[in-house]
């Protein structure tokens, strides 16, 4: 029905819905920069596995050498505190003297200094077992609510035979898996310039509705369906061209990086097994000269009760025997240590 003149009409026109369905399949029948991107893909998944191998290793390491730290101040404490008694023993014997008009108070003095500071080292050792104790829980993830404590002695371990050292492939297996990851790349560089082609699948179904409904069940749909093949070629570029050459002078660099992984390895094993042999030789002689150090201050100290020596020569009896003490258990935790390098050595994780 027409409007009156000089007056307008809403007027609706065109279709108010459209229902469409649209199912699309494209298949790579020749695509081989896509195959190497999964190749790609699995040597990360690998790479990464190795390198958190290395990881754990290296973890592994710096717990060891934290743990026999430990164990080495706290041998060095029981050295301490046995010398601290020792230097109050020649005290009260410098006192005794002094008193009976036989020494000098110079002596005194001396032997009480030397007690002190025997006595304050002890207690400084015990600071430095705390914040040792702190590291190992932050390296072994311990609350620091938890205690700890180590009980092993030197006293209790006796020196082996030379363990055999294996070598360690781990650090080597990273760098061939970098290196199939560098030539993977240069592969799917090239790849990327070679056509790619794809069987593709269109079916579409539309619904020009009449009503406002989504699904007009009195429209019928009109299907349109198509198949065919696709064949893609990127033109090469100066960026395509550059990048060839980059991945291609990577892969010599991780060719080149495996090779000296392969002999830093040989040389570390090496190196394990004269970092043993030397800790064995070096605790061998310092328990010799602990041997004599001791037999030669007890032999002064009888002397100087007996009045025949001055205290001056047993202070430094006593300092040697304190220094060769403290050598000695030095050398014998480095001898733990180097078979606990060998042992993580041996047994990658």
């Amino acid at each position: 029905m027409a409007a009156k003149k000089g007056t307008f009409r809403e007027v609706q026109s065109g279709i108010q819905y459209v229902s469409n369905g649209n199912v699309y399949v494209d298949l790579k029948l020749f695509n081989l920069a896509a195959w190497e991107n999964l190749r790609l893909s699995k040597l990360n998944i690998e790479a990464t596995q190795s390198d958190n191998r290395i990881t754990l290793k290296n973890l592994q390491s710096n717990i060891a050498a934290n743990y026999f730290n430990i164990v080495n101040l706290q041998e060095q404490l029981k050295a301490t505190q046995q010398n601290a008694r020792v230097a109050d023993t020649l005290f009260q014997i410098a006192t005794q003297k002094y008193q009976q008009g036989l020494g000098k108070p110079q002596d005194v003095n001396e032997a009480k200094s030397n007690y002190l500071n025997s006595r304050e080292t002890a207690r400084q050792v015990e600071f430095l077992i705390i914040q040792q104790y702190n590291f190992l829980k932050i390296l072994c993830d311990i609350p620091d609510q938890d205690s700890i404590l180590i009980g092993q002695f030197i006293n209790e371990v006796e020196t082996l035979q030379m363990p055999q050292v294996l070598p360690n492939r781990l650090e080597v297996f990273n760098g061939l898996m970098k290196e199939k990851m560098a030539w993977s790349s240069y592969c799917q560089a090239r790849f990327a310039l070679l056509p790619t082609v794809s069987l593709f699948w269109s079916n579409t179904s539309q619904q020009y509705n009449t009503r406002s409904t989504l699904f007009d069940q009195d429209v019928r749909w009109i299907p349109s369906s198509f198949l065919g093949v696709k064949l893609n070629w990127n033109i090469p570029s100066a960026q395509a061209i550059a990048q060839i050459s980059k991945t291609r002078y990577d892969h010599s660099l991780a060719k080149l990086n495996t090779e000296h992984l392969q002999t830093k390895m040989e040389i570390e094993a090496k190196q394990l097994s004269n970092d043993y042999r030397k800790a064995v030789a070096q605790t061998q002689t310092n328990r010799e000269v602990f041997q004599l150090k001791r037999d030669t201050y007890t032999k002064n100290l009888s002397l100087y009760n007996a009045g025949l020596i001055g205290l001056d020569q047993v202070m430094n009896n006593y300092n040697t025997l304190v220094n060769s003490h403290y050598n000695l258990i030095s050398s014998t935790i480095s001898v733990l240590l180097a078979e606990a390098n060998i042992a993580l050595n041996n047994n990658p994780k």
